[in-house]
């Protein structure tokens, strides 16, 4: 099954705590329920120091200081993959820091749920019913068109104002 939310908090030991990319990212943000991670954020992005050079101590220190550190395993041959969109598969480690800049980033996504999916099909369904056979494909070509390019700077803007996804299924 392909991971998409991680959830706000956890129970561990009879309380309820902040999860691990909440509380890694120093979210104030609590609450039940989950949110979506961000796979649209370039996990390249993501700083990963190899086990060996930190040991040896063949890195710039900068790189972590004032930083959450998560330490992980990446190689393959291990195992610790999750399935995720976009990237098919990636370790568990970076799935943990996406999570975190996601919801540290205000970019945890919240899914928009079946009123808007319902609204955008009555929507589609209404323009369709408007371009009957008396309108000239010209017409109805713009129609369509219009509509597409209205409902695509509609979503542009929900974008730019909340991390929002929109169910279609």
């Amino acid at each position: 099954e392909t991971m998409r939310s991680v959830a706000y908090e956890t129970e561990y030991l009879g309380q309820t705590v902040p999860s691990f990319a909440v509380a890694l990212a120093g979210s104030a943000r609590r609450g039940s329920g989950a949110f979506g991670v961000d796979f649209g954020i370039d996990v390249d992005t993501i700083p990963v120091l190899s086990y060996a050079d930190v040991l040896a101590g063949r890195f710039d220190p900068a790189l972590v200081r004032d930083r959450g550190v998560l330490v992980g395993a990446t190689a393959v041959e291990l195992g610790d993959l999750i399935a995720v969109p976009r990237y098919r598969t990636l370790p568990t480690s970076l799935v943990h820091a996406l999570a975190a800049e996601s919801v540290g980033g205000g970019r945890a996504l919240r899914r928009s749920g079946p009123t808007a999916s319902l609204l955008l099909g009555l929507a589609a369904f209404l323009v369709l019913a408007a371009t009957d056979e008396r309108v000239s494909r010209r017409t109805q070509l713009l129609i369509m068109l219009g509509s597409i390019a209205t409902l695509l700077a509609v979503w542009l803007m929900l974008r730019w104002w909340t991390p929002l996804v929109l169910d279609l299924s």
